[in-house]
């Protein structure tokens, strides 16, 4: 029997040497290579999604299609499909996750049919999940079983983390157990990548991502809060394993009133007191007290495997369940239909991946005009100084520019991973952008020249100096750069502990100062490298600028605490501080050096009269959600606020009066003034950029 794609069909089984439906006329042998053999769920029980193994010359696959046109759900396929494909090429060990070949994702049109199919085939996996491994085998039985299982998962975690991704959903029903004959305990294959995120500033710096994507009993407390980090896993994996050590879902087990810790060692007694220790320690309820990164995880795991040999000494092993799963047991291969259909509940984090169709992300559909989309998130934007020209920095993968009178792109620039920071010189001859493919281009705007910047790891900001001579970069390397524009030499090397997070020169270009995760700012010499000024903070340090006359320095920190440096004196304690109750996301000095603006997660953005002489005088600015971005205007009469709800303000800067709004969807991350002040850019995290006339006389 072989079975029609079309959702429409009224008939969609046909005999086996049928070419064509004998029902709609639609070609069974998809993509001319693919024939569907039955399906895998239910036909109809999801209006989103089918799902058909398929014999690929004779190979039995899984074939998952996307039957609406909807843009969240179909970036949502797009990033799954990618991030197998590029996960299956990263090195990962022992297949790992699902093959997904990179042809794997296609469209296809059914015969007399507008609709418009998204296709994406993977591997079949031969076995069955452990959701399913628990309900015969009730728990693992032997703590090296244990101990083989928690490293596999984390060597697969490993190769994930690598390519800064972080899979967000792990639980036993996204773990496929193999049978192997060179393991004898079988092999575990990661699944589900649907709801995976890309390790992007906004990660890092802790800011919401506008997710309701988690399990309940699983999840990390900080991604029950929307801010999930790579450690989250961590959280999961630890979670995981006391399921199938005690064979208790975690929500069935009690947590300790005081600690919140899951209380689960009296249920599984078969485990020393090392791994339940560093299980515990997996699920530390603060991110800080779980390991760091993979590698130390399969340290820690290693040192526990040796302990137990010089205990036991033997190799013991339990055997995958015998009985074979059904049809509908291979289902749970790298779906997730359970997340597409979440999103009608809840909204969901914009994908993080360029689009599967266009390897080429320039070579795209061109979108000509300003207020339609990239194909992912636009996360940076800046205007040239003449105000022409309005560049945008993506997760698509690109940075376009685009001209502000006619709104039409007028380049774009493909980086081969997302681009996180643009910038224009001060002149508007070179156009910096910065990715998280360790690099950053210059375009030289005239001939369209470029130069290529590396560092070791990917790079987070971009600034040039006053007279544009030099730029500074910023990376997760740990280190900030400083390079002569022209020529792309790297004059000086600016090392930190962590990760820099942001760059800014000081006015006359004689200083760069860095922000970074290492719980510091520094000042440095532009051309020596020296460091002149080192200034402690007690968390990591998220956002710095400069006063006008670069006499002060601003700094926000992840505690929430916005401080103000006189940095050029000898004293190292602040001037002035001022208090969120969330982790800053940016601080901004008027142009008259009068006001500093500050944004939080708190949801406030507060106005800070900071050289007041009688107590700073604080004007919080309301807003109904977190505010993402603050902006002066150039006269600095003006603050423009962004708002995770998608509300625009502009606020009068002195009695912070509220002078214009408009709404623009949702999920709002950057907004800017224009060098004339008559306009605002704002981007959104669904790939929108807008170009918004706020005052009055310019409508």
């Amino acid at each position: 029997m072989s079975y029609c794609i079309n959702p429409d069909c009224q008939n969609r089984q046909n005999p086996d040497s049928s070419q064509y439906c004998q029902a709609c006329g639609t070609k069974l042998l998809v993509s001319d290579r693919y024939r569907l053999v039955w399906p895998l769920r239910e036909l109809h029980k999801s209006p989103y999604v089918d799902v058909f193994e398929v014999d690929d010359s004779g190979i039995p696959k899984v074939l998952k299609i996307l039957k609406v046109n909807d843009e969240d759900l179909l970036r949502l396929f797009r990033r799954e499909a990618q991030a197998l494909i590029q996960l299956r090429h990263s090195g990962i060990p022992k297949s790992g996750i699902p093959k997904v070949d990179p042809d794997g994702y296609f469209t296809f049109s059914p015969s007399n049919s507008s609709r418009e199919l998204h296709c994406l085939v993977m591997e079949k996996i031969q076995g069955e999940d452990l959701q399913q491994w628990l309900k015969s085998n009730k728990r693992i039985s032997e703590e090296l079983v244990a101990l083989e299982w928690l490293k596999q998962l984390t060597e697969v975690l490993d190769g994930v983390h690598q390519k800064r991704l972080f899979h967000r959903d792990i639980k036993p029903s996204n773990i496929m157990l193999r049978p192997n004959s060179d393991l004898p305990n079988g092999e575990l294959v990661l699944i589900d990548f649907g709801a995976a995120r890309w390790v992007t500033p906004t990660v890092v710096q802790g800011r919401r991502d506008l997710t309701g994507v988690f399990t309940p009993g699983y999840a990390a407390p900080e991604q029950l809060n929307s801010r999930p980090v790579p450690q989250s896993d961590f959280f999961a994996l630890g979670r995981t394993f006391v399921h199938l050590l005690t064979g208790k879902h975690p929500i069935e087990l009690t947590e300790d009133s005081q600690t919140g810790q899951l209380i689960w060692r009296d249920r599984a007694p078969q485990v020393s007191e090392p791994l339940a220790n560093f299980i515990d320690e997996l699920m530390a309820l603060s991110v800080q007290n779980r390991p760091d990164n993979t590698q130390i995880i399969l340290k820690r795991i290693n040192a526990l495997q040796r302990i137990d040999d010089l205990a036991d000494g033997t190799t013991k092993h339990i055997s995958p369940s015998s009985r074979q799963p059904s049809s509908l047991g291979w289902l749970v291969i790298g779906l997730s239909l359970g997340l597409l259909e979440g999103i009608l509940l809840g909204s969901l984090v914009p994908p993080l991946l360029q689009p599967v169709a266009s390897p080429q992300p320039c070579d795209s559909p061109a979108k000509e005009a300003l207020d339609r989309k990239h194909e992912d998130d636009v996360n940076a934007i800046a205007f040239s100084p003449n105000g022409n020209y309005l560049a945008t920095a993506s997760l698509d993968n690109t940075a376009r520019v685009w001209e502000t009178t006619s709104r039409k792109q007028v380049a774009c620039l493909p980086h081969k991973d997302n681009v996180v920071a643009v910038a224009f010189s001060p002149n508007g001859k070179y156009l910096a952008t910065a990715s998280l493919d360790k690099t950053v281009q210059v375009q030289e705007m005239s001939s369209g020249s470029i130069i290529h910047l590396q560092h070791e790891d990917g790079v987070v900001a971009v600034a040039f100096s006053r007279d544009g001579k030099y730029l500074a970069t910023a990376s997760a390397d740990g280190n900030a750069r400083v390079w002569k524009t022209t020529l792309g030499r790297r004059v000086a090397l600016l090392p930190h502990k962590a990760y820099v997070r942001a760059v800014v020169f000081s006015p006359d270009g004689r200083f760069v100062a860095t922000a970074s995760l290492d719980n510091t700012a520094r000042v440095w010499e532009t051309t020596s490298g020296k460091q002149v000024k080192l200034l402690q903070h007690q968390d990591r340090v998220v956002s710095i600028t400069f006063s006008r006359n670069g006499k002060y320095l601003a700094t926000g920190s992840a505690s929430g605490t916005a401080q103000v440096w006189e940095w050029e004196t000898l004293n190292d304690k602040a001037v002035a501080n001022q208090q969120h109750e969330g982790s800053l996301v940016t601080v901004a000095f008027s142009p008259d050096e009068k006001y500093l603006a500050t944004a939080s997660q708190d949801g406030t953005a507060q106005v800070w009269e900071w050289k007041a002489t009688s107590g700073s005088k604080v004007v919080s600015v309301p807003q109904d959600k977190e505010v993402v971005a603050v902006n002066f205007s150039g006269d600095g009469k003006y603050l423009a606020t962004a708002s995770a709800d998608g509300n625009t303000r502009v606020w009068d800067t002195i009695d912070v009066g509220l002078v214009a709004q408009e709404q623009y969807g949702s999920g709002l991350v950057a907004i800017a003034f224009s060098p004339d002040g008559q306009s605002l850019a704002t981007a959104s995290r669904d790939g929108t950029i807008q170009l918004w006339p706020w005052n009055k006389s310019s409508r």
